[in-house]
């Protein structure tokens, strides 16, 4: 019992109806007064005042403090006997490790790996062409449609990708709901998505761009700002030869004026 049960004992001990019919019921604080310079709570026969409350034997338990001398119990080697790994200081192993041998990780061989020269294109659904359109968020007629003006009317997302690359992939889903002709410039179409395109009365041109080129035709206006010339259209290096009709070649409107 602390401090606080010894408390709750003598306000307790106030309310009991032989002190209650000696003294008004309504002053406690006066009560517990009486009840101090009656009682006798310590076993000893100490009187209880305010200035000898503490806690009962046992309530307190002083910690032990290592490596401070043999009389202390804990001294010399404090406790982790001598030598050994468990003796030393910073004695607790990293994570995996198994005393020596061959850890669990390293016996078992991997499985899977990753192509460092794939390419994830950033996949793009006809359908969802429709719905922008539509929604009057692109802009389509006779002109073509660049990848520019998809990041611009919102059809890939602007936070997860960076600069586009390596590109945009048309797709089939939703290719009933198309029913507007547009020419469209993507990195890659599938087949129904080229059939979907065509049957609205537009046209899809799979365009080569590196990365360099995709900054360029995205964000044009950051070359005049870093004091550079916009790049060249680059050519498709050999393994990516026959998959695109054209190379990326910049709009006139993303052109830097003639000097």
């Amino acid at each position: 019992m602390r401090r606080l049960g010894i408390l709750s004992l003598l306000w307790s001990r106030a309310s009991e109806p032989k002190l209650s019919a000696c003294c008004p019921p309504h002053n406690s604080s006066l009560l517990v007064a009486r009840y101090l310079q009656s009682s006798s709570l310590f076993s000893s026969g100490e009187q209880v005042a305010l200035n000898n409350l503490r806690d009962n034997p046992g309530a307190l338990k002083q910690p032990k403090r290592k490596g401070r001398g043999i009389g202390s119990g804990l001294g010399k080697t404090a406790g982790r006997g001598h030598k050994g790994q468990k003796a030393r200081r910073g004695r607790s192993p990293k994570e995996g490790f198994e005393g020596g041998q061959t850890p669990l990780r390293v016996r078992f061989p991997k499985r899977g790996f990753h192509n460092s020269t794939s390419l994830n294109y950033i996949p793009l659904n006809v359908g969802r062409l429709q719905q922008l359109v539509q929604r009057g968020r692109l802009e389509v007629g006779q002109r073509v449609i660049t990848m520019r003006d998809l990041l611009e009317a919102g059809a890939v997302n602007k936070q997860s990708t960076q600069n586009l690359s390596p590109g945009v992939k048309l797709l089939a889903s939703g290719s009933k709901k198309l029913k507007t002709a547009m020419h469209l410039q993507v990195s890659q179409a599938s087949q129904a998505a080229r059939e979907a395109v065509q049957r609205a009365g537009g046209s899809v041109t799979t365009v080569y761009y590196n990365p360099l080129g995709l900054k360029a035709l995205t964000r044009p206006d950051w070359f005049p700002r870093k004091g550079r010339l916009l790049p060249a259209a680059a050519r498709p290096p050999p393994r990516l030869q026959g998959q695109h009709d054209a190379q990326g070649q910049l709009p006139p409107d993303t052109r830097l004026p003639a000097a």
